[in-house]
C-alpha cells in the first residue's frame, strides 16, 4: 500500500516498487489542498498495481505519466556522457580530468557495466570501503563530491529516480601549513640566487605556482583573469619594483624558452610549459630536502603569505583579497593560528617591518 505524506505545503503519493535489493520510489504529487489530495488518493489506488508492475499510468491533473521504468544506461555509458556535456559547459581542462579520475575509480570497484539507476547507498559504501586505506579521507571526499554532482545530472535527465544518499568521510580538521623566517630562510640558503628571489616573490605575493607566468602585467599589478583563476574570479596582485623585476626574471630564464607556446586555455594545455613551471616546484622541494624540510611544498608558500598578511593586519578580508578566495569561509582558516605563536615564527612582522625583503640572499 501506498502512503500519504505532506512536505512542505505540497501533498504527495509515496508507492514503494519492490525491485529486490534496490527499491525504487514513485512519488506522485497531489497539489497543496488537502481534500483535493485525499480525492486523488481515490483515482490512485485502483492503480497502484500497475505502478508498482512498471507500467506508466496517465492521471488528469499531471501532464506526464507516473511509473514505468527508468532508461538502462551502464555506469560507463552514462560517465562519456556526462564528461561530454562538462566539457561544452566550458569548464577547466584540470577540472574535467578530476572528474574523469574519480568516475573511473568508482567504476572500477561496482563495475563498468554496473547499470546506473541501481546504483544505491550500498555500491557507494562498496566505494569507499574499497578506497579507505589506499586514498586519503580528503580525496575521497573529493571523489564522492564528484559523483553527487554526477547523480544530480543524472537526475536532471531522467537517467535514474534519485541520488543515492552519499555520506563524506571525517576529515580532522586541519591548520594551514606554513613556513617560519627560520624554514624560509634556510630553504633560501639552499637554492641558487634566482630561486630564493622566486621563493621570496611566492611568499609575498600569495600567487599559486603557475600565475606569474601567465597572469598579466598591467603597469604595478599582475592580473589574473577570471577565465584561469581557480576562483573564477580576476584579482589583481600589486607589484611593488622589486616584485616586478623578479617576475620578469623568472619569466625570461632558461626554464620558460621563448619558443614555448603562449599560455591560452591554461597552462596544462601546454605541455612543455608546464614541465618548465614545474621546475621551480621541484627545485623548492630539493632546497628544502638539503635544508632537512620534509613537508614543505611550494605551494606552502602562498599560505605563509595569508598566515603573514592576516599577522599583519589582522583582516580577514584583507587575506581573502590577497589570495582570490570566492568566499570569506575559505579563508577563516588562517583565524584558528595561535597568534603569539605566529608572533614568534615572524618577528619581522612584530617589529613593524612589514613585508620587507629581509633575506641577506634576496637581497642581493
Amino acid at each position: 500500500m501506498g502512503s500519504h505524506r505532506i512536505q512542505g505545503k505540497n501533498h504527495y503519493y509515496r508507492i514503494i516498487r519492490d525491485k529486490s535489493l534496490s527499491p525504487q520510489e514513485v512519488k506522485i504529487p497531489l497539489g497543496q489542498d488537502h481534500k483535493l489530495a485525499l480525492l486523488r488518493i481515490r483515482e490512485i489506488k485502483p492503480r497502484e498495481e500497475e505502478i508498482k508492475f512498471g507500467l506508466e499510468v496517465d492521471f488528469s491533473w499531471l501532464q506526464k505519466t507516473v511509473g514505468g521504468e527508468k532508461p538502462s544506461i551502464t555506469l560507463t555509458d552514462a560517465i562519456e556522457k556526462y564528461l561530454v556535456a562538462r566539457k561544452a559547459d566550458r569548464i577547466r581542462k584540470s577540472t574535467l580530468e578530476n572528474y574523469e579520475y574519480g568516475l573511473n575509480k568508482f567504476a572500477q570497484i561496482i563495475g563498468e557495466n554496473f547499470i546506473l539507476n541501481k546504483i544505491g547507498t550500498s555500491q557507494i559504501d562498496q566505494f569507499k570501503i574499497a578506497y579507505m586505506d589506499s586514498l586519503s579521507p580528503s580525496t575521497l571526499n573529493i571523489i564522492l563530491r564528484t559523483l553527487k554532482t554526477f547523480f544530480s545530472w543524472g537526475l536532471d535527465r531522467d537517467l535514474i529516480a534519485k541520488i543515492p544518499k552519499i555520506k563524506f568521510v571525517l576529515v580532522p580538521t586541519q591548520d594551514p601549513v606554513y613556513l617560519s623566517n627560520q624554514q624560509f630562510e634556510a630553504i633560501c640558503d639552499n637554492s641558487e640566487d634566482c630561486f630564493s628571489r622566486a621563493w621570496w616573490f611566492y611568499r609575498e605575493s600569495g600567487c599559486r605556482l603557475a600565475e606569474p607566468f601567465y597572469a598579466e602585467i598591467n603597469g604595478n599589478f599582475l592580473t589574473v583573469k577570471a577565465d584561469t583563476a581557480k576562483g573564477k574570479r580576476t584579482r589583481d596582485i600589486f607589484l611593488t619594483s622589486r616584485m616586478k623585476e623578479i617576475v620578469l626574471e623568472m619569466r625570461s630564464t632558461t626554464h620558460l624558452r621563448e619558443q614555448a607556446k603562449p599560455y591560452k586555455l591554461g597552462y596544462r594545455h601546454n605541455q612543455q610549459r608546464t614541465h618548465e613551471i614545474n621546475y621551480y616546484s621541484r627545485q623548492f622541494l630539493t632546497a628544502a630536502r638539503a635544508a632537512g624540510i620534509t613537508n614543505r611544498h611550494l605551494h606552502h608558500l602562498r599560505h605563509t603569505a595569508a598566515v603573514r598578511k592576516y599577522l599583519l593586519t589582522r583582516d580577514i578580508y584583507e587575506v581573502s583579497r590577497l589570495l582570490g578566495h570566492a568566499s570569506i569561509t575559505t579563508t577563516e582558516i588562517y583565524t584558528r593560528l595561535n597568534i603569539k605563536r605566529l608572533e614568534q615564527d615572524f618577528p619581522d612582522l612584530v617589529q613593524n617591518e612589514g613585508f620587507g625583503m629581509s633575506l641577506r640572499r634576496v637581497g642581493s
